[in-house]
């Protein structure tokens, strides 16, 4: 959110100091809420299942992109290029460790 702030502002309406603590408490409340649905998702599904589901909205969008001539917004790039680096994480580690 941070970032959408910094680079979609409006100079017309610069942002003010409690413009950017309620940046950092949306921020910080979206991580945590995030991490926890994440691990309390994994009560229902393995780790490597999860990681698939998120794989497959990488591949959905570039099906997107190629069959319908959708383009990539900043963020699902960004988005995409975390999740394959999740993915190769958990593929280069090591059995039984």
């Amino acid at each position: 959110m941070l970032i959408t702030g910094l680079f979609s502002r409006n100079p017309a309406m610069p942002l003010e100091k409690q413009d950017w603590w309620t940046i950092l408490a949306l921020g910080l409340v979206g991580y945590y809420a995030s991490s926890l649905l994440d691990f309390l998702g994994l009560r229902y599904i393995l780790a490597g299942l999860e990681r698939l589901i998120l794989f497959l909205r990488v591949y959905e969008l570039g099906l997107a992109h190629v069959f319908l001539g959708e383009s990539f917004a900043l963020q699902q790039i960004l988005g995409s290029m975390l999740v394959m680096a999740g993915v190769l994480a958990i593929s280069l580690k090591p059995r039984g460790a």
